[in-house]
């Protein structure tokens, strides 16, 4: 999967989770979807946590 990263154009980043980890960081750094592919997340932010489950999509609009 190639990634472009430019002001004019879209980019795909596939993000690989370690299950067997504690806690994972996900770097939210631009507006996006973020697609669970397969098992399930727990999204936390100081104001908010949202659990996310296979199939499910979430716009991040920074």
């Amino acid at each position: 999967m190639q990634a472009i990263n430019s002001p004019n154009r879209h980019f795909i980043k596939q993000i690989n989770i370690d299950s067997n980890a504690a806690h994972n960081i996900i770097d939210l750094e631009t507006k996006g979807l973020l697609i669970i592919e397969q098992g399930s997340v727990l999204l936390e932010t100081p104001a908010n946590s949202q659990s996310l489950n296979e199939g499910d999509i979430l716009y991040h609009k920074q």
